[in-house]
């Protein structure tokens, strides 16, 4: 929490100077040592946060300005997605939760908290790695080939272990199902005892503008129940689709994304697969 405390404290001192800051100057500023000032930069400046110029001055970074124009033009977006959340709360009586992905992680922007006593719940801005959970499955299966692929084998390299042949075939096989039927559904991934459905939001061009998820206490979320509520999200996320076209909404690359495109938006043909499936098929992972 300190390094997180001098961090913040950076960023707020470089968003108050308009001709950037050098080292010296921040850890004078802060009363910090220039090895933690420019330790804390380094990273910052690793995540975009922060960036450095050829004079060797510090300014506030291309990802602290992608967040603030993400929220300033698409205010009718988000506005229209805290409806959809609390509408999925009153249908399932769960929590629905509005991610976002930025670079290798999903990032939880909005929630609306389920009223039970007993419930799931993530704390705002709180993050995991696109291979954990299925908020970051559904992004990673509507992620370019190309760019999945050497995602994945990003990922595996920075792992403890390498995944054999038969581990990359079942995870592209999972990926595939998902795509093919609009949801991915996870049990215990990101927190034990956690149910999670999710789905992508598509804008009007197919763009993936973000991932919505139901998340609930998989002792209350049995294998019938999982059907229905992975029905209700799809129906509330293809009446989300259509009010798109009515605001203009934009997905706003992050500083080192790309535009992930899915293959094709709701349509009946999600929806009666996903009736058609038994559970055991839907459910992945």
């Amino acid at each position: 929490m300190r390094v997180l405390n001098k961090a913040v404290r950076i960023i707020d001192l470089l968003a108050a100077s308009r001709q950037g800051l050098r080292l010296k100057e921040v850890a004078d500023s802060l009363r910090l040592n220039k090895a933690t000032a420019l330790r804390v930069l380094r990273s910052l400046e690793s995540h975009s946060l922060v960036r450095r110029d050829s004079q060797g001055c510090f300014f506030i970074g291309n990802r602290i300005l992608w967040w603030e124009a993400y929220q300033r033009q698409n205010l009718d977006f988000l506005a229209m997605v805290r409806s959809t959340l609390e509408r999925l709360r009153e249908l399932t009586s769960e929590t629905a939760t509005f991610s976002v992905s930025i670079s290798d992680r999903m990032v939880v922007v909005d929630q609306a908290t389920s009223f039970q006593v007993t419930s799931s719940r993530f704390g705002l801005g709180t993050s995991a790695p696109l291979t954990v959970g299925a908020s970051g499955k559904v992004m990673l299966a509507h992620m370019d080939r190309k760019a999945r692929e050497k995602f994945l084998k990003e990922a595996a390299s920075n792992g403890s272990q390498r995944p054999g042949p038969q581990e990359r075939k079942r995870v592209e096989t999972e990926l595939e199902q998902c795509r093919k039927r609009g949801v991915a559904v996870t049990h215990g991934e990101r927190d034990s005892n956690t149910t999670s459905i999710a789905a992508p939001i598509l804008g009007p061009a197919g763009e993936v503008l973000g991932v919505i998820s139901v998340n609930g206490p998989s002792e209350r979320l049995a294998s019938s129940r999982v059907k229905e509520i992975a029905s209700v999200l799809l129906d509330e996320l293809a009446r989300l689709t259509a009010q798109l076209d009515q605001v203009s909404t934009k997905a706003i690359l992050p500083p080192d994304g790309k535009l992930l495109k899915a293959p094709d938006p709701y349509g009946p043909r999600i929806r009666s697969s996903l009736k058609q499936q038994p559970y055991d098929e839907l459910t992945q992972g």
